[in-house]
């Protein structure tokens, strides 16, 4: 009984001193932690150091590029371009203005061709309209503009040989920029009330003298002067009105 005791006070004896030990390892483990950090980077620093001191050999440095090989690369080895984001913006974007302008302007000559009927009667795009007709070599419809034809004098009197006959003059000119064709005139005679009691057109070809048949435009600001015969309307006409109206081979058709 005697050793068996003995025997666990030795073994709890054995336990006591395991256990103080570990401790205290730790703690020495624990303490040379910054000595190994500091060791460390003592020994960084001295390779550094040493790799910036070193003197390297002339068998150990890399090989000299002779002038005349240098020459040779320059000839061989293309140029580095270095194209930036905004340059290639720039490009797109004049790019995409020039192909909308192109595509604007062909869709304009389209629509304004389809109308030229229409628009060639236009003051302020004849002129355009001619210019593509000479390089084209087309022909544009003859110009009408009766708001440009001006009448300077007409005179209404009884004919001096015949009876029931009246004796008409009047003179017009164009006023436009541009020669047009001769209007069909139009003569009316109304009564005190404003009622129509004759109406007479006449033609290009019934109111021209002979000499100016062979024309059919009246030039700019050009007079031309005409005399017609016509019956007597009776006594309730005591008023006339002269107007013009386009020619029905000249009407506009789109």
């Amino acid at each position: 009984a005697d050793a068996d005791a003995d025997a666990d006070a030795d073994a709890d004896a054995d336990a006591d001193a395991e256990n103080s030990v570990e401790p205290t390892q730790e703690a020495v483990n624990t303490d040379s932690s910054p000595t190994e950090e500091l060791e460390e980077e003592v020994s960084t620093e001295t390779i550094r150091a040493r790799a910036l001191n070193a003197d390297f050999k002339d068998e150990q440095a890399l090989e000299k590029i002779e002038q005349a090989d240098l020459t040779e690369l320059g000839k061989i080895a293309s140029p580095l371009e270095l194209n930036s984001g905004g340059q290639r913006k720039w490009a797109g974007f004049v790019i995409t203005s020039a192909l909308s302008l192109f595509l604007f302007a062909t869709l304009s000559a389209q629509y304004f061709w389809r109308y030229l009927p229409l628009y060639s009667q236009v003051d302020n795009l004849r002129p355009y309209y001619l210019a593509v007709c000479q390089w084209l070599d087309c022909e544009l419809p003859a110009y009408i503009n009766l708001d440009a034809i001006r009448s300077d004098d007409l005179s209404v009197r009884s004919h001096p040989t015949q009876a029931n006959a009246l004796a008409i003059t009047v003179s017009f000119r164009n006023s436009a920029q541009f020669p047009q064709a001769f209007p069909v005139m139009i003569l009316s005679f109304n009564s005190a009330n404003n009622a129509v009691i004759a109406l007479r057109e006449f033609a290009p070809n019934e109111y021209l003298d002979p000499g100016l048949r062979r024309f059919t435009e009246m030039p700019p600001n050009t007079p031309v002067q005409v005399e017609l015969n016509i019956m007597d309307p009776g006594p309730f006409a005591v008023n006339y009105t002269l107007a013009f109206r386009r020619p029905l081979n000249l009407i506009p058709r789109l």
